[in-house]
């Protein structure tokens, strides 16, 4: 089977502006005010006209930030799991106290030139996120699972970013966060082995695991102490309710392109070593074979990848029967690459 895996990152910029009170830190060494201050903004909350930027980002209007550095070889935390706010007057990231009187003690941090490196990790929203003491592991809490259409959006697009390094080099300069979404996203996709005549409808769909459960609550935690992040799971709540899609109108010919669903499904990821399950797709307006089996390999979903399975019709000139094809994985596009012209990439 063909398996497509496109490492395409979620980005949010995160611009080092002046636009915070100058309040000085103990973090600003002899309080040098000539320093620049680390603050945060992002241009995702002026793209309004796409709706994965309104799903993705516009309900986040807080994110935990988890910030070190290090000074002749010893780390030193400068953001110690700060709230950092996203404030619609001024359209700017900020988190002094001065701007909420719930950010107790969070003061101004500025570029120290005496370290040899920064590190961050973050999370959104804050109320969902929680990062070790070592600033290694991300956890994104209150997963939920979430139907979704062309014109009803997911609500709880909770995020966790990578880790970023930031070389001497680097400082007073944009740093870049690069944030995945939690949640792992289905979508169905139908096509015809021969072109047919005339328009097919089928209906009554439903795709759900043959055996077990699936998890519709529980958490996310990334943990990134080696080169490669390990995703543990925990569900909170389960289900082996099928997942149901609308009918679905395949026009002629029906054997060029792949007719999609319209309902996607943003599910709670699989984490590699948790165990799947096969799944059924069932067509039930197919009188012949109306039931096509997806094996458990292809069940196991990553966090912030989207995964289309591809079922094939046989000739629409008698009832056709169904068999699965392939499963097509893909990540998220990056938000840097977002422009006007290409909103319908990130209508996913």
């Amino acid at each position: 089977m063909k398996r497509l895996y496109t490492i395409l990152l979620l980005a949010l910029t995160v611009a080092l502006a002046a636009g915070c009170r100058q309040d000085v830190s103990p973090d600003t060494p002899g309080g040098d005010e000539t320093l620049k201050p680390i603050a945060f903004n992002s241009e995702m909350q002026d793209m309004k006209t796409t709706r994965a930027a309104q799903a993705l980002f516009n309900y986040q209007k807080s994110m935990k930030l988890y910030g070190s550095k290090t000074v002749s070889g010893v780390k030193k935390e400068v953001f110690p799991n700060y709230l950092i706010k996203y404030l619609d007057a001024s359209k700017t990231w900020e988190y002094e106290a001065i701007m909420d009187a719930s950010l107790t003690g969070q003061i101004t941090k500025y570029w120290d030139h005496d370290a040899t490196g920064y590190y961050f990790l973050a999370g959104a929203p804050y109320d969902a996120t929680d990062i070790s003491a070592d600033g290694k592991t991300v956890t994104v809490n209150n997963l939920m699972a979430e139907t979704s259409t062309a014109t009803s959006p997911i609500s709880r697009a909770y995020l966790y970013s990578e880790p970023k390094s930031v070389a001497a080099a680097e400082f007073d300069k944009t740093v870049m966060l690069s944030f995945h979404l939690a949640l792992s996203r289905i979508k169905v996709a139908f096509i015809f082995k021969d072109a047919q005549t005339e328009a097919v409808t089928l209906s009554d769909i439903s795709f759900g695991p043959a055996s077990g459960n699936y998890a519709t609550k529980g958490s996310l935690a990334v943990n990134y102490s080696s080169s490669s992040p390990v995703y543990t799971v925990t569900p909170t709540e389960t289900s082996a309710v099928a997942l149901d899609f609308q009918s679905v109108t395949i026009a002629v010919p029906g054997n060029i392109d792949n007719t999609y669903a319209e309902e996607v499904y943003y599910m709670i990821p699989h984490s590699s070593s948790a165990t799947a399950s096969d799944w059924t797709m069932t067509v039930g307006s197919l009188t012949e074979k109306n039931t096509a089996t997806v094996d458990a390999q292809y069940m196991k979903w990553e966090p912030g990848h989207q995964y289309v399975y591809k079922f094939l019709l046989s000739s629409a000139k008698t009832d056709p029967t169904i068999k699965f094809i392939e499963c097509v994985s893909t990540a998220i596009t990056g938000w840097t690459d977002a422009t006007a012209s290409d909103a319908t990439l990130y209508n996913w």
